[in-house]
């Protein structure tokens, strides 16, 4: 018999006696909370302002040709560019630009001389754009296309804009597309 001193020494048995004893409770770790003060929110907040406020000037600048052309914009863009060194780009609407008095004559056998007159009816004066001259035929395929710059249809030395009503006689002469070609247009374009 042991004494009664050891049986306090006996060991305990390895196996607990419900499953809530086997799994040990998982301790919550104390996390230090971050002091808040009015003075790190209202931080945050201007850098996000000041981030915000960047991305709409690089937007305004990096697409300032798309945007100075709406009317509502364009004096907006005037007065940045009047402080901040910038390149404003040429005011451009083809849609204003009409062809008018458009005749094709045959000058020689094979030649023809085509005469139009261009006229600015934009709101802006704006450069001389490249037209392009095409030739159909009867189905309205096309027979015959060519695109000109403002040196190869103009019949004298011009300025390189077109003021606000201005017009601008454009001659051209051609080689004759043959007798397919049937109609033709003359367009602006880039």
């Amino acid at each position: 018999m042991l004494p009664p001193d050891a049986a306090a020494l006996e060991p305990t048995p390895l196996v607990p006696d419900t499953i809530a004893d086997a799994v040990p409770s998982p301790a919550t770790p104390a996390w230090p909370q971050p002091e808040r003060g009015p003075a790190s929110s209202g931080a945050a907040a201007a850098i996000v302002i000041a981030a915000v406020g960047v991305l709409l000037l690089q937007g305004l600048y990096f697409h300032a040709d798309l945007l100075d052309q709406r009317p509502a914009l364009r004096g907006a863009y005037r007065a940045l560019c009047d402080v901040l060194p910038c390149r404003r780009p040429a005011y451009r609407d083809l849609a204003a630009i009409a062809v008018d008095q458009l005749v094709v004559r045959t000058q020689a056998p094979g030649t023809l001389r085509l005469d139009a007159m261009l006229t600015n009816r934009g709101r802006e004066a704006q450069p001389l754009p490249n037209v392009r001259l095409q030739f159909e035929n009867l189905q309205g395929a096309v027979v015959a296309e060519r695109r000109f710059a403002p040196g190869e249809y103009l019949d004298q030395p011009a300025a390189s804009t077109l003021a606000v009503g201005q017009s601008l006689h454009l001659v051209l002469e051609l080689v004759d597309p043959g007798p397919e070609a049937v109609s033709y247009t003359l367009a602006p374009v880039d």
